[in-house]
Order: C-alpha cells, then sequence, then structure tokens
C-alpha cells in the first residue's frame, strides 16, 4: 500500500513529501526495503522496525495511516491519543 501511495504522489506532481513505514517484523522490513529500491522510491519511503506500543511521540506527521496493524497494539487508545 505504501508503494501504490508514493508512487500516486508522484504521479500527481507531489515531490516534496516522506512516509515511514514501520512494521514490528524485521523480516517484513527487509524485503519492503528491496521493493522501495527497485521502484526507486528511497528519498521518499523509510521503512523501519518500530513496535506501535512503544510509539515515539517526539516525531510531526501530516497524516498517520494504519494498514493492517490496529490488532497488534495493545493499548489503542494511548496510540489514538498520541495521533
Amino acid at each position: 500500500m505504501e508503494i501504490e501511495l508514493a508512487l500516486s504522489l508522484l504521479a500527481q506532481g507531489f515531490k516534496d513529501f516522506r512516509l515511514d513505514a514501520l512494521d514490528l517484523s524485521p523480516v517484513l522490513i527487509e524485503r519492503f526495503k528491496d521493493l522501495v529500491s527497485r521502484e526507486g522510491l528511497g528519498q521518499h519511503v523509510f521503512p523501519a522496525v518500530k513496535d506501535l506500543n512503544f510509539l515515539d511521540t517526539s516525531s510531526k506527521y501530516d497524516v498517520v495511516i494504519a494498514n493492517h496493524c490496529l490488532h497488534h497494539i495493545v493499548e489503542l487508545e494511548r496510540v489514538f491519543d498520541i495521533v
């Protein structure tokens, strides 16, 4: 989904954006990094291993998207409060 979003933004002329793509699985993140590289999206998409149960609140985002992950979050209300 993140790749499609990035490609869509570029196709619409948006050039100044950053997508931080977070997942708990190091294996999935490594696969995703390869795909980001193959698609030439390394300047826009930044995959990282992160447990959203320990979400860092120091970063600011314009948009937050949760895709197939909410069932992994123990304190969902806490994460919603942070967002």
